[in-house]
């Protein structure tokens, strides 16, 4: 059977002595015509989706018919003849083939991330050669980090001649925030998402990459945050490269300038979102509401930075996951 009530579905069904087993399908609507069902396979195809087995039924309210399909996922050993070996449950890591629709969508999103990232990193890699770093290291840099505020305070600090421990620490507060942001982005991946992919992914997860995967609708396909990543990783390296090159050549209110252009891309980032939802439009709010307290008033503005950016984060969260709880989707 095929329902969107998967859970109470199984209880029901274990509870009165019924073998089953729940597995994810997808249903979809066809066209009651000729050539309805070839529409749909040549639309998979296009995109590389393989299928493990696929029947159609119908509406029972209007009778229309629908396909149900499950897509097949590969597992990392192969055939002698090259051929990927559909996986099992009790099989170990999971390959899952290329998303192409998914992973052009991550770069249509990424691009104004990108071009954020090039404005801001053209600043960090100007304040880094001016500093004494080569260029080659503070490329490297910012290919290996992807954090602004973490690579801005880290090279504060090499210019003060502060010890590890200190760098170590520093680097923790910051960037503590992306712990809380993993965790709900490992929540909104698709099922069956391997620990490659999950590491891959974490790797590129920054507060912007972050807050476009966390809007969007349903659970993520991990090519989706590779698009993404692969627009705004080589911007924020570029800028660094173009910034270290340029050095001194631009005067000072052009550099000051540049540095104002992540407050653009954020902006570019939830305005859309907030627009559509009074939820985001209150936790935006919210967040600017709590980080002015901490900002003004006397002894909370003495909190660093980090740990400003994970309470406002915790506390704002959690209130709106209270008062306007999302549904969570049951899927068969």
């Amino acid at each position: 059977m095929v329902t969107d009530k998967a859970d109470e579905a199984e209880k029901i069904l274990t509870e009165n002595g019924y073998m089953n087993r729940v597995t994810e399908v997808i249903a979809v609507d066809i066209k009651d015509e000729v050539g309805g069902l070839n529409a749909v396979l040549e639309v998979l195809g296009n995109c590389n989706v393989n299928l493990d087995y696929i029947y159609t039924s119908y509406h029972r309210g209007n009778s229309l018919p629908i396909m149900i399909l499950r897509q097949t996922m590969f597992c990392h050993r192969k055939r002698t003849d090259q051929q990927w070996l559909p996986c099992t449950e009790q099989s170990g890591g999971l390959k899952i083939i290329m998303n192409s629709t998914a992973f052009k969508k991550g770069l249509h999103d990424g691009v104004p991330i990108g071009l954020g990232y090039f404005a801001v990193s053209f600043t960090f890699g100007m304040m880094a050669v001016a500093g004494g770093i080569s260029i080659a290291a503070a490329v490297l840099i910012s290919l290996t980090n992807l954090t602004s505020a973490g690579q801005f305070a880290g090279i504060g600090i090499i210019f003060a001649s502060g010890s590890l421990w200190e760098m170590a620490l520093t680097q923790l507060v910051i960037n503590l925030r992306y712990c809380l942001m993993s965790f709900s982005l490992s929540q909104k991946l698709e099922r069956g998402v391997s620990t490659g992919h999950r590491l891959a992914v974490a790797f590129g997860v920054t507060d912007e990459i972050f807050g476009v995967s966390a809007s969007q609708e349903g659970r993520v396909s991990p090519w989706y945050n590779y698009g993404v990543m692969a627009v705004a990783i080589p911007g924020w390296t570029l800028g660094t490269l173009v910034g270290a090159v340029s050095g001194n050549l631009l005067p000072d209110f052009l550099v000051s300038a540049l540095s104002v252009a992540i407050y653009g891309m954020f902006l570019a980032v939830i305005i859309p979102p907030a627009k559509k939802n009074r939820a985001i439009l209150g936790v935006v709010i919210g967040a600017m509401a709590v980080s002015t307290i901490f900002a003004v008033v006397p002894v909370l503005n003495k909190v660093s930075a980090g740990f400003v950016i994970i309470i406002t984060t915790v506390l704002v969260a959690g209130i709106a996951a209270y008062f306007c709880p999302v549904p969570e989707e049951k899927e068969a």
